[in-house]
């Protein structure tokens, strides 16, 4: 997905030579005619845009996401630089495996751009066995790899439906906890391609809970005749996106949620002194992606600002939070095969005190500091940071076959060997004293293999070393649905 663009020889029936720069190694690649030795124009006029490739996605998806049209006038020199931003526009639809820029058609000043595209597969049923804990490390090491506390069903994801780059998806999972979700995601329902929504419905049951933490481990309660948490609720999320980096994100969602007498008993305070909880949420997220490719980019950066309201007044809401959230990440690269990146995430929410089951500190789902992973810190606030050097050591080609649509197609997959260092401090102002770890500068330095796939599925392992001098290897998935 990062390689050049292919060298590729054309005869045309003028007889021009083009020469290109080839995208992060600077070679020159060219298409050209032995016949004839034309000087090069400096400016060339786009006749036409030729899409190839594309069996289900529509023309119109593709060119909604291009800077260029037919029509521009184009410096020849600005030419690499123009593909290589359009290129990866497209690769982070999430729809292709792989993208190819060309110029073809010459005549005098006048071309057309060729884009040749590889489509994935876009129906992805999967049987799934989900781990119900925070992360593989945690199951594995602290719950002894149980295998009741695995979560069986199945997962349907339904990628560009209709051509549209829509997605559908349903899961269903039973065992340790029992899960219903389904969504449809429709990016564009006007006319100018600028607005979106996204619908999500949701049902879950628990025979398992975490009540509590103590010593910065959770505390469980299990009941095999009893549920002891049911929860649901739905979502409409609003997309403004007028441009192709840049998009406001409105969310509007109802959430409900009970706990049966002995949680209630344990902890008092799970829903702040009572058994039920319910409320109106609002969203409001702004983010700014200039990311290469957004599933493991190398080269670009990532801002996202987002301020949530988990209950309106007394509209259906039995809780009053706010929490501020800010993601900034810068990607550098050093040379065609060194990448570094700096990545903070911060949160701030009030007031101090919250329900147990709405206070979120270090330790969830992508907060976390690195060789932490047997921890949660709870607290009101917090911020983390992480930097690395990867180097990219080597590529893989797997082929694939599509059945849906009969067609072959491989699958790229990246190794990239990396040097972390990462730290975190999560402020905790209730006084509570059985969380040593909060209010405390968090801190780790480690090494680790990334592994990254067309299909933006990377995993990661990594090796690291915290500040009490605890060291372990930790296995971290992302990407899946």
């Amino acid at each position: 997905m990062y390689s050049c663009f292919e060298t590729k020889i054309n005869q045309t029936t003028t007889g021009i030579i083009l020469i290109l720069l080839c995208l992060f190694s600077k070679k020159i690649i060219a298409q050209t005619d032995s016949s004839s030795t034309l000087k090069r124009p400096v400016s060339i006029y786009l006749r036409n845009i030729i899409i190839e490739g594309n069996i289900r996605t529509k023309d119109f998806i593709i060119l909604r996401h291009l800077t260029i049209a037919p029509g521009d006038s184009l410096s020849l020199s600005d030419i690499p630089g123009l593909f290589e931003e359009n290129k990866s526009n497209l690769v982070n639809l999430q729809l292709f495996i792989d993208v190819q820029f060309n110029l073809k058609n010459w005549e005098g000043k006048q071309t057309d751009i060729y884009i040749t595209v590889k489509e994935r597969w876009y129906s992805l049923p999967m049987i799934s066995f989900d781990i119900y804990d925070r992360n593989f490390n945690s199951w594995w090491v602290t719950h002894n790899a149980d295998l009741r506390r695995v979560q069986y069903g199945g997962r349907f994801l339904q990628q560009n439906v209709r051509g549209r780059d829509e997605d559908l998806y349903v899961i269903l999972l039973n065992g340790f906890a029992q899960r219903i979700e389904a969504g449809y995601n429709m990016p564009y329902i006007n006319k100018g391609m600028s607005i979106g929504l996204r619908a999500r419905i949701y049902a879950n049951r628990n025979r398992t809970l975490q009540y509590y933490n103590l010593d910065n481990k959770e505390q469980f309660y299990w009941d095999d005749n009893k549920y002891l948490r049911t929860s649901y609720g739905g979502s409409l999320d609003f997309t403004i996106r007028p441009g192709i980096r840049f998009r406001q994100v409105l969310s509007v969602s109802y959430n409900y949620a009970s706990i049966n007498d002995s949680i209630y008993r344990l902890n008092s305070f799970y829903f702040d002194s009572a058994k039920t909880q319910q409320y109106i949420g609002l969203r409001y997220t702004v983010i700014n992606d200039n990311r290469d490719w957004a599933a493991y980019p190398l080269k670009g950066s990532y801002t996202e600002a987002t301020i949530n309201k988990t209950g309106v007044g007394k509209l259906l809401s039995t809780t009053d939070l706010t929490a501020l959230y800010l993601i900034y990440a810068r990607y550098i690269p050093l040379s065609a095969k060194w990448f570094s990146s700096v990545m903070l995430r911060s949160k701030i929410s009030f007031p101090i005190y919250q329900p147990y089951y709405n206070q979120r500190g270090l330790g969830y789902k992508s907060d976390y500091v690195s060789g932490y992973e047997y921890y949660i810190i709870d607290a009101q606030s917090y911020a983390l940071v992480r930097a690395n050097v990867r180097y990219r050591l080597y590529r893989l080609r797997i082929p694939v076959m599509n059945p849906f649509m009969k067609t072959n197609n491989y699958m790229p997959v990246y190794f990239y060997p990396k040097l972390m260092l990462e730290s975190g401090y999560a402020l905790d102002q209730t006084s509570r004293t059985d969380n040593p770890l909060s209010n405390t500068l968090l801190r780790s330095i480690g090494l680790g293999v990334d592994i990254a796939t067309g299909y933006d599925f990377v995993f990661r392992v990594e090796y690291s070393l915290n500040h009490r001098l605890e060291k372990g290897l930790y296995l971290h998935f992302s990407g899946l649905f």
